[in-house]
Order: C-alpha cells, then sequence, then structure tokens
C-alpha cells in the first residue's frame, strides 16, 4: 500500500496538463504516482467555477492547511505546572510520570523540552 503524500505545486501543474488533454483521472493517478480519489478530491475542492488551476488550488490548500484546527496538550495551566515540577527536581520523565498518574494526562519528554524552550 502506498503512503500518503501532499500534492506538491509541480503535481498540480501535472493535474492540469493531463487534464487540459483529456486523460481520466485513474490515468492521471498513474501518472503521478498517486490513487485515483487523491485527484479526484484535489480537482473538486480546488476547482473554481468548474476550472482547475494549479496556482488557485495551492493557494487554496497551503490555506487550509496554515488555518486548520489543532489540538494543543500544553494548555497554560499545564505548562505552570510542568515548570513548577521541574523546579522541584523532577525529569522529565518522571514528571511525565507524575502528570499522568495525577491528571492522566498523557505527554512525551520532548513535549516537556518543548515546554522549556
Amino acid at each position: 500500500m502506498k503512503k500518503y503524500k501532499q500534492l506538491t505545486l509541480g503535481l498540480r501543474y501535472q493535474i492540469f496538463a493531463y487534464k487540459q488533454e483529456n486523460y481520466s483521472l485513474s490515468k492521471i493517478a498513474e501518472l503521478i504516482g498517486v490513487n485515483k480519489s487523491t485527484v479526484s478530491r484535489e480537482i473538486n475542492r480546488n476547482s473554481t467555477n468548474g476550472y482547475y488551476s494549479p496556482e488557485s488550488a495551492h493557494i487554496q490548500s497551503v490555506s487550509r492547511d496554515k488555518f486548520k484546527k489543532r489540538y494543543h496538550k500544553l494548555t497554560n495551566k499545564l505548562k505552570i505546572r510542568i515548570g513548577k515540577l521541574l523546579r522541584e527536581g523532577l525529569s522529565p520523565v518522571q514528571l511525565v510520570g507524575r502528570i499522568y498518574l495525577k491528571n492522566k494526562i498523557s505527554l512525551s519528554h520532548e513535549t516537556v523540552y518543548i515546554c522549556i524552550f
């Protein structure tokens, strides 16, 4: 099974060119190395008035990605708690264990390092 990959501006230009040559979605997908549904979604999501423009599609895609909602575990309250535990002398690994036992919040020690810096 192929891994998912983001479409680049170059791939969007290829989709545009093959679409202009009236290639089928299956053929376009085969030529650029993605799934047929990826090409179909790309054209449906990023066409304006039935016209697919690679530049416009790329701008729309980047814009959607930039503003998508992301879940962040590190609330201000949790950052304060992490700082307090670090000042008490706990290592990031110990700190993660303590927070999980007390608050049932699963963090990695890498997340603690992010909080520190």
